[in-house]
């Protein structure tokens, strides 16, 4: 009974400081405007900090070459990620995913959409960074809502950034709480509570054209119930960068249970023919 009444609350809350937050970027944009058309000479002109900036990912995956078995599972997607800067330290940002079933149903969905308050934190003497970001999911993807009646989300992630020679190194950690309004779906299965996810990205850049790059990512779930689910993703992608907003990536995606069907062998693999995606994508930085 004290949960129907908390989470509401939690995630009103949560929403309603995003929406404050929308609403103060108006003057913020306005002063930023004001001061690209000032008339100082070039030569005595500060380079302003870019208020906004989006990420514009489009992504084709498939699961596998042949198409003549009638297993095959592809999908383009589309990933929108408008950032704004408040200061020099503090933005503002969203992401959503646009997905296009290409086999099947072809059916089009809207992913949840997240908002994230980002905070970049205390930079050490040898470049290693931290940062931090306040995030709240909006219910924007029609399944989940009618499944799972998922109501929205909150979470708190922590990262740090380091780089030695060519290597790029990064880890994350989130801690996020889902608000449901029942503790089962529509198909009798627990509905996920609370997530802490633990994610690597160590990145090789050969030169300023080439780089490759590994994600590994072990989520941590509990059931309303308490029970466990533990889950884990990696994705194995090549780069080319042809110029430092346009990229194009190859490689493969995995994901699966963190163990295997006796609970104790690892599941984890970097590439699985049998449940692996093939893609290919391109990012722009706008």
């Amino acid at each position: 009974m004290l949960r129907k009444i908390i989470d509401p609350i939690l995630i009103f809350v949560f929403q309603a400081i995003a929406l404050l937050l929308l609403i103060m970027l108006k003057p913020i944009l306005a002063h930023g405007q004001g001061t690209i058309t000032t008339t100082k000479p070039k030569s005595v002109e500060k380079k302003q900090r870019p208020i906004f900036s989006a990420l514009v990912n489009l992504e084709k995956s498939s699961n596998q070459f042949d198409s003549k078995s009638g297993n095959q599972q592809s999908a383009t997607n589309l990933t929108l990620a408008p950032s704004v800067s408040l200061t020099e330290n503090l933005n503002l940002g969203a992401s959503s995913i646009v997905t296009k079933q290409d086999t099947s149903a072809q059916e089009t969905t809207l992913s949840n959409t997240l908002l994230i308050l980002g905070y970049n934190g205390y930079k050490f003497s040898n470049g290693a960074q931290l940062a931090h970001s306040l995030r709240t999911t909006l219910p924007t993807n029609e399944d989940q809502k009618k499944t799972d009646r998922f109501q929205g989300a909150v979470g708190v992630r922590n990262q740090i950034t380091a780089q030695l020679g060519g290597l790029d190194f990064t880890y994350r950690l989130t801690l996020t709480k889902n608000i449901h309004e029942f503790t089962r779906n529509a198909d009798g299965q627990e509905n996920i509570e609370y997530t802490l996810s633990h994610l690597i990205e160590p990145t090789y850049n050969f030169n300023d054209y080439f780089a490759i790059g590994y994600v590994a990512a072990i989520r941590q779930s509990k059931t309303y119930s308490g029970s466990d689910r533990n889950m884990m993703s990696s994705d194995l992608d090549f780069y080319i960068n042809f110029t430092k907003k346009f990229q194009v990536n190859f490689g493969a995606s995995t994901d699966g249970t963190m163990y295997k069907a006796n609970g104790t062998d690892s599941n984890v693999e970097i590439y699985n023919s049998n449940k692996s995606s093939l893609k290919a994508g391109l990012t722009l930085l706008i």
